[in-house]
């Protein structure tokens, strides 16, 4: 399995107190956001997948969280997931 991670998604897999963007229907950002971007997580782990991470996407959560490295190597959702460089 092979999936694109977009900004929002990366900066809820990394930070599980982000708030996701509101529907613009209702005003109101999704429910149990933090358990279903775990499960995405754990349903791609499982299936020893790999997580495809857009240079744009990096870019724009580098600007957002300057201390990128560290959210990425101590969060423990996400170290479940191996990491390749190409």
């Amino acid at each position: 399995m092979i999936v694109a991670f977009d900004n929002t998604f990366l900066s809820l897999a990394l930070n599980e107190n982000t708030i996701p963007t509101p529907n613009p229907s209702t005003g109101i950002p999704a429910s149990h956001c933090a358990h279903r971007v775990e499960g995405v997580v754990d349903d791609i782990a499982r299936a020893k997948g790999t997580v495809l991470i857009p240079t744009p996407c990096l870019a724009e959560l580098l600007t957002a969280v300057p201390d990128i490295q560290r959210a990425v190597f101590d969060h423990r959702r996400v170290n479940r997931i191996q990491y390749c460089s190409i």
